[in-house]
């Protein structure tokens, strides 16, 4: 029963969380999950580097510097203490990439018409997210395959086979710059914004996920 009422409360937490991402809660949730032990330092550790002040404050002086480069950022998931947990690793590049196909979708979807070239781009861009999705739910490949080899699809298919935390993230690194050369305007400029689309996602994915 006890384990119930605690089950109960986590998922509160979390559902919290996700709707307001109010520090308190975050903390509330972290230290919670600890207790519980369904937060293991490997999650913590990661959760701290991509931006939770509450994991911050529980490492202390064991967490993370921050790293203002996106693309520096994105390897460094693949470094040091990060690269002793090679599963989480790699899916957390592979999620840092699927994120930035997110935000392109969106970005074109909205513009789609505008530029004929877009639709093309369109087609490529949901042909990865869905080898993406596939890969990081242990599917299979997806019938609708890019059908071209680009200068995106190329480290993103090769990221899907690496075998080494590092090779993951510096593949994921390139793949992103891939991306943010290909969104359009303001987007494409404010870095900033996509490292805070990253962020979150990852961030999500291991707090809720």
């Amino acid at each position: 029963m006890r384990r119930v009422a605690g089950d109960r409360r986590l998922r509160e937490l979390e559902q919290r969380w996700l709707a307001t991402r109010d520090l308190d809660v975050e903390r509330e949730l972290i230290q919670a999950r600890v207790r519980a032990g369904t937060l293991p330092r490997s999650r913590l550790l990661l959760a701290a580097y991509v931006g939770s002040t509450a994991a911050q404050q529980l490492l202390g002086t064991q967490g993370f510097a921050e790293e203002p480069n996106l693309l520096t950022w994105i390897r460094g998931l693949g470094k040091g203490r990060l690269a002793r947990h090679p599963d989480q690793a790699r899916a957390s590049a592979t999620r840092a990439v699927l994120a930035s196909l997110e935000l392109a979708i969106q970005a074109y979807e909205a513009a789609e018409g505008a530029d004929p070239t877009m639709s093309v781009l369109l087609e490529d861009f949901h042909a990865l997210r869905a080898l993406l999705t596939a890969a990081l739910a242990g599917g299979e490949e997806p019938v609708a395959v890019p059908r071209r080899e680009t200068a995106l699809a190329l480290p993103i298919r090769q990221l899907l086979r690496a075998a080494r935390p590092q090779g993951a993230a510096s593949l994921a690194a390139m793949a992103v710059d891939q991306i943010a050369k290909l969104l359009r305007g303001e987007v494409r400029h404010q870095r900033k914004a996509l490292r805070r689309t990253l962020s979150d996602a990852l961030l999500e994915w291991t707090l809720a996920g």
